[in-house]
């Protein structure tokens, strides 16, 4: 008899992580500190243009183009603020802010859900993973939020100890593959990570799930993709969650 294996994969931004204020409320709060005197909406409107922007000029982070991350962030503060000249320590100083727990809340139900997840004795072998449209700066967000990531092989994350708000075994981002959800390609390159957590990993019955707040890029893509696809806007109970999962 095939083991059984299960694969849960859970989006980051308004699944697993949320923002503490509204960002437009943080960045103009570290703007005033750094004596940058600007309003709440105008910083809200120049962001949502600064991201249009840049994203459409520089796609995917601007990895194609030889930009880091940071890089890539800057530009976005620089143009959020302009025509403002902005001291030379804020855009650091935002950088490092939402690379943090400063930024950013771990939801409740996620402590138990990881944790239940990998305790569960219904599969023989259970792998956790995050897909994310982002770059690598939401494992530091993670991290400092105390969940653990056993592996990130672009940064030679390896056998992380447990995290005491539970473990994520692997991330799949769109920055290293190349493409965003909803496109499948980056749920094939999830499932082939996931294989690889497993001993005999093509040799398993596998049931692939993934948790996200998206209905196109979460739910109707996983389900494209030939996983199942669970909608959560956070207010479902956790153990009604943890059923669900396991029910699939």
């Amino acid at each position: 008899m095939r083991s059984r294996a299960l694969l849960v994969t859970f989006d980051a931004w308004k699944t697993l992580i949320t923002p503490r204020e509204a960002p437009a409320m943080q960045y103009t709060r570290l703007a005033r500190e750094h004596g940058v005197n600007v309003k709440e909406h105008e910083v809200a409107e120049g962001f949502a243009k600064a991201f249009r922007d840049v994203y459409k000029k520089y796609p995917n982070y601007g990895k194609n183009e030889g930009l880091t991350p940071e890089e890539w962030w800057t530009k976005i503060i620089h143009d959020t603020f302009s025509p403002i000249s902005l001291p030379p320590a804020l855009p650091p100083a935002l950088l490092s802010h939402f690379a943090t727990r400063r930024a950013y809340i771990l939801h409740t139900s996620i402590p138990f859900l990881l944790k239940s997840l990998k305790a569960n004795n219904q599969y023989d072998h259970t792998v956790i993973g995050l897909i994310s449209n982002s770059d690598f700066r939401v494992i530091s967000v993670l991290r400092s939020l105390g969940v653990a990531i056993k592996s990130y092989p672009p940064m030679k994350i390896e056998d992380e100890l447990d995290g005491e708000n539970g473990t994520i075994d692997f991330v799949t981002l769109s920055y290293d593959v190349g493409v965003e959800k909803p496109q499948q390609r980056i749920f094939e390159a999830a499932f082939e990570e996931a294989k690889r957590k497993t001993s005999g990993g093509e040799g398993h019955e596998w049931v692939k799930v993934h948790i996200g707040d998206d209905m196109e890029k979460d739910v109707l893509a996983a389900q494209g993709a030939g996983w199942a696809g669970v909608l959560w806007d956070g207010e479902a109970k956790p153990g009604v969650l943890l059923d669900m999962i396991l029910r699939k």
